[in-house]
């Protein structure tokens, strides 16, 4: 768990975090960001790290539209690079999770999963945001060798 203590404080500022706690007592990180906060558990004993970030409320009207889609979306979860939706709470709040094996874990592969999931959150937050209305929501998708992770989409 130390080692994964020290790669995210080596790719910080290339995924364009402006803080990283280390809560050791629950084995947990939380990455702030200026789009998002990511938390980040270490599940001991599945030796995997569990991302998670709050994707929005879908509004009141299209709530079961938007619930139809999350469950069609985690259907693909082998296209999505893990990625799956939940819902938390009374409000039907979702979230977004994605599992890491820690014996995957170096700099590259870290660097790629954050990307891929702060991509994928702030599409499905504009998604859910609009009830996955018929119309794309308006994201324009740069490099991410451009600026880190606040140049990879903007929103």
């Amino acid at each position: 768990v130390d080692g994964v203590t020290d790669i995210f404080n080596e790719i910080g500022a290339e995924i364009g975090a402006t803080e990283i706690s280390h809560f050791p007592e629950e084995a947990s990180w939380l990455v702030e960001m200026p789009t998002t906060q990511i938390v980040v558990f270490y599940l001991a004993d599945s030796g995997v790290l569990q991302f998670q970030a709050a994707a929005g409320t879908p509004p009141q009207a299209s709530k079961l539209q938007v619930y139809s889609m999350l469950l069609q979306y985690n259907r693909l979860w082998d296209q999505s690079n893990g990625i799956t939706m939940a819902l938390e709470g009374a409000d039907g709040e979702v979230v977004q999770n994605q599992a890491l094996s820690l014996w995957k874990l170096d700099k590259d592969g870290l660097l790629f999963t954050i990307s891929t999931f702060v991509n994928t959150l702030l599409i499905m937050r504009a998604s859910i945001g609009t009830g996955f209305a018929d119309e794309a929501p308006n994201v324009e998708q740069d490099s991410p060798a451009d600026d880190g992770i606040e140049g990879i989409i903007r929103v």
